[in-house]
């Protein structure tokens, strides 16, 4: 009788090592059977949901995208904890420091204070001019955070979208190192991506394809080409229009709001889904845009570039040099590549 209670005994353990193992291998993320993929979806729905506690809006992940986020999450905090040398500090002037990790090349290229940064001194530059001016900030693309922990310290509210799962964890845990800023309490991450559109209503998120050669590179994009190598990672992600998420998160379409757009090409699509939103702002002052073109990446169609054309209409201040009147399109060297700000007269 006491064998077969110890024989039972043995048996549940190997039946419970080979459970574990079984959920190992399927952490990992390699293959799901239809039952197994239905019991993720369910699983990850609820993860998904209350991954960020900064979040309002579900990033709409697909299992590729939250093994990912969950990947990088894990790689960090054993980082954090197990080396004491994986917090740096940065800081641009005339700002306040800011603590990060992970990314220690390019965190040093931001410097200590001690004179300009040498990535996009001009983005800082314009920030300062600008954003000094509003009480409001939304960034997407946020990547790891360099600019949307700047803007956070002139601005009453600043809000970051990162639809890559790899630097939405990445920004995740470097604005938790900062929790003691006050303005690290300004900042609202959130983790999809900002879609097509210029309605203000309709809360039904459109799925898109975000791919990447690595993700977290800041090279991920939504468009049909990327930079920086050839897709390796793909993943879904929910989109909203962005006047809906002014309006669920109560900001005004004014020039108390500033708006920076950074998407490695998919603005050749958003800036003519907002003419409707923005003509119908009428002549009030209109936020202010930062926007960066990609043509390195994949140029704006014609026809795009006629509408971009009619985007830069609708505000006082743009770059007169790229405004083609003859073509009636945005036009000429220089502009299809770079950082631009559009904004109406004081």
């Amino acid at each position: 009788m006491k064998s077969a209670s110890n024989l039972i005994l043995v048996l549940f353990a190997l039946l419970s090592i080979g459970f574990t193992i079984v959920s190992m291998y399927f952490s990992f993320g390699i293959v799901f059977t239809a039952s197994e993929q239905f019991h993720w979806q369910q699983q990850e729905k609820y993860a998904i949901d209350t991954v960020s506690r900064f979040s309002s809006l579900p990033s709409g992940w697909n299992q590729a995208g939250f093994l990912l986020y969950e990947k990088t999450r894990t790689d960090l905090a054993t980082s954090l904890v197990q080396n004491p040398n994986s917090i740096q500090s940065h800081r641009v002037l005339p700002l306040d420091h800011v603590k990060s990790t992970g990314n220690t090349a390019f965190w040093k290229l931001l410097g200590n204070g001690n004179g300009p940064p040498a990535w996009e001194p001009q983005t800082f530059i314009n920030f300062f001019k600008h954003l000094s001016g509003c009480r409001y900030y939304i960034g997407f693309g946020t990547w790891i955070g360099p600019t949307l922990f700047y803007a956070a310290q002139l601005v009453d509210e600043a809000y970051g979208i990162e639809a890559d799962p790899v630097a939405f964890a990445h920004v995740e845990v470097n604005l938790a190192l900062n929790k003691d800023k006050a303005w690290a309490s300004r900042i609202y991450l959130n983790h999809h991506a900002v879609g097509l559109g210029s309605e203000d209503w309709n809360e039904t998120s459109t799925k898109l394809v975000m791919t990447s050669a690595s993700a977290g590179n800041s090279c991920s994009g939504l468009g049909n080409k990327i930079a920086c190598g050839s897709p390796k990672d793909v993943w879904q992600v929910s989109s909203y229009p962005l006047p809906f998420l002014l309006k669920r998160w109560n900001l005004p379409a004014t020039n108390d709001l500033f708006i920076k757009v950074d998407v490695e090409s998919f603005e050749c699509n958003l800036l003519p889904s907002w003419l409707p939103w923005l003509r119908n702002i009428g002549k009030s002052k209109k936020p202010v845009f930062h926007i960066a073109f990609h043509s390195q990446i994949e140029k704006c169609s014609q026809n795009e570039y006629k509408e971009i054309y009619q985007f830069a209409l609708l505000f006082d201040i743009k770059k007169e040099a790229c405004m083609d009147e003859g073509k009636l399109e945005w036009a000429g060297q220089g502009c299809y590549s770079g950082e631009f700000l559009f904004y109406d007269s004081p």
